[in-house]
């Protein structure tokens, strides 16, 4: 007969919804974004808050880089914002056209990736605090998600378009894939060769 074993490390509670959650690469780090327009980070072995802060409107999505240096934070207020971590301060800041549902950190954390309701995909140099790359969508993306494989950037958003790159060269899109062809791309780390595709992407 098979047994089942549940272990609980740590458990924190918040007085409002928990909309996103991000581990730090060491998992030593947990930051939560919430409802209350705040995004905490607590250390997981002291199990202590480290640090939060508040915005001015709900926390929709974190990501702690894979050094553990920069939080980054995607509001409904439509802004897309960096901390630093040693000095608890706002680094980067960008403004965009619609509610933030997703942001990740490129492996070597130079790049941020962000994407939302206003229909596409934004790579920020965080080095040179700038907009790298701009990607279109038709249709907003929704539960859009964000990985990254064999140093490329892939998403799978909820219009069901497919967009994967190189963040220094370029990217491809496919519409309406076959998600199990995604999958098997994702594990084997065999990504298309690049091109960049400007066919229209029918909304959901």
């Amino acid at each position: 007969k098979d047994v089942l074993v549940e272990t609980q490390h740590s458990s924190y509670v918040h007085g409002d919804r928990v909309f996103s959650t991000s581990l730090s690469g060491d998992g030593k780090l947990l930051c939560v974004g919430t409802r209350d327009c705040k995004a905490y980070v607590y250390n997981l072995e002291t199990k202590a808050m480290v640090t939060y802060w508040e915005r001015d409107e709900r926390v929709y999505t974190v990501a702690i880089s894979h050094g553990a240096e920069m939080v980054a934070v995607g509001d409904v207020e439509k802004i897309v914002a960096v901390y630093s971590l040693s000095t608890r301060k706002e680094t980067h800041s960008w403004q965009r056209g619609g509610l933030i549902h997703d942001v990740e950190f490129s492996p070597d954390d130079r790049i941020l990736v962000a994407g939302g309701e206003d229909n596409k995909i934004v790579l920020y140099n965080l080095e040179e605090n700038c907009i790298h790359l701009e990607i279109p969508l038709q249709g907003v993306c929704w539960d859009l998600g964000i990985c990254f494989a064999a140093g490329s950037f892939v998403c799978v958003s909820g219009n069901q378009a497919f967009v994967y790159g190189d963040p220094m060269h370029g990217y491809g899109m496919h519409d309406r894939p076959d998600f199990s062809m995604v999958q098997e791309m994702i594990e084997t780390q065999n990504m298309p060769a690049l091109q960049v595709m400007t066919k229209s992407h029918p909304s959901i």
